[in-house]
């Protein structure tokens, strides 16, 4: 199978010492890809000397041709995809983006089905445009055969699976599937968080708990209206897990209600709050009023919140985009707490 590989070769204020640096990073990481059976790699860089070498058709071709397209994300590729770089730097991959982009608005399961997003050394998951969050993607820590072994294995997949998907047991990362859960993550940082929702609980009946996301955490909308969905089968469930518990406490509340996280024309999360006349079931050390503004960009109303934690740390494993995370078993609380994040989407292992 074809692949090809898209990046930016220099940033606006990168001096020659890191471009190279970024060049060199990507053209190993290539070489690593080509180098297992079944899968032939593009990269400009082995065309260098080609005479009369048109690089924005090359690239628009490479894009069309290729089964798959691998983007080395970083903050000038970012720019490239949002036409904020300089007009006078990167044209190449500006029109591979543009090309991407024609893609990605004409058939959008196959943008999905086509496209991965590569966190080489030196990214930052911060670099990714918020209408790419939904892209399956890899961090790679280790330019090795082993380190870019769970690539591999997801780009061979259609040439043992016909059509791509991954098989029955395969889920999918942004369905909550009927024994997957969703986990919320929670620390006591001002009020002990289990005890004063269960104030709440035990007097009104229900409470609203918030989530408090992360400032480059992806909204993950499409995991919250499958949430959302799952009320129309009660009981509907979601997990609360203490990252401050060295043991990693992890305990389940039914859900009634979902107000899943409002995006803008630009896919931005901005907080909100329930309606006002529900802010008394809001725990008072959070609860929104006039003057102070809600935090929180996504919320779900509680019945129950259960007082044992459940049997969790080996347990359970990753459902995700990332193809480095996905499907692996979660074992040590510190598997979580090391994410900068607040929400997975997890199920009961497979693994013996």
């Amino acid at each position: 199978m074809k692949v090809f590989v898209s990046w930016a070769h220099h940033g606006e204020d990168w001096s020659a010492t890191q471009a190279d640096q970024w060049a060199t990073t990507v053209e190993l990481f290539a070489k690593q890809v080509d180098n297992v059976d079944g899968l032939d790699v593009e990269l400009d860089r082995w065309h260098v000397n080609d005479r009369d070498m048109d690089w924005r058709r090359w690239g628009l071709e490479q894009v069309r041709s290729s089964d798959y397209v691998l983007i080395a994300m970083n903050t000038p590729w970012e720019q490239r995809w949002r036409g904020t770089n300089s007009p006078t730097q990167g044209s190449g991959a500006a029109a591979e983006a543009d090309a991407l982009r024609g893609v990605f608005e004409r058939d959008q399961g196959g943008f999905q089905r086509k496209v991965r997003i590569v966190m080489l050394p030196g990214a930052h998951g911060r670099d990714i445009p918020e209408d790419l969050f939904r892209l399956k993607r890899i961090t790679i820590t280790d330019l090795s055969a082993d380190g870019i072994q769970p690539l591999a294995d997801d780009l061979k997949e259609r040439s043992t699976r016909p059509g791509g998907p991954a098989g029955a047991d395969t889920p999918n990362p942004l369905v909550l599937g009927p024994d997957s859960l969703m986990l919320l993550r929670y620390r006591d940082l001002v009020r002990p968080t289990i005890t004063s929702h269960r104030a709440v609980l035990e007097s009104a009946g229900h409470v609203w708990w918030g989530w408090w996301k992360k400032f480059h955490e992806n909204p993950q909308l499409e995991l919250w209206e499958s949430l959302h969905r799952n009320l129309a089968s009660p009981p509907c469930r979601v997990a609360l897990f203490d990252s401050g518990s060295a043991t990693g406490e992890v305990r389940r509340a039914t859900v009634t209600e979902v107000l899943v996280p409002r995006l803008d024309e630009f896919d931005d999360c901005h907080p909100f709050s329930p309606d006002p006349a529900e802010w008394p079931l809001v725990p008072a050390y959070y609860r929104p009023d006039e003057y102070n503004p809600s935090q929180s960009c996504a919320w779900v109303k509680l019945s129950a919140i259960e007082t044992r934690p459940v049997p969790f740390l080996g347990r359970f494993e990753f459902v995700s985009q990332d193809l480095a995370l996905n499907g692996h078993v979660i074992k040590d609380p510190e598997q979580l707490t090391k994410q900068d994040q607040s929400l997975w989407h997890i199920r009961p292992t497979r693994r013996p």
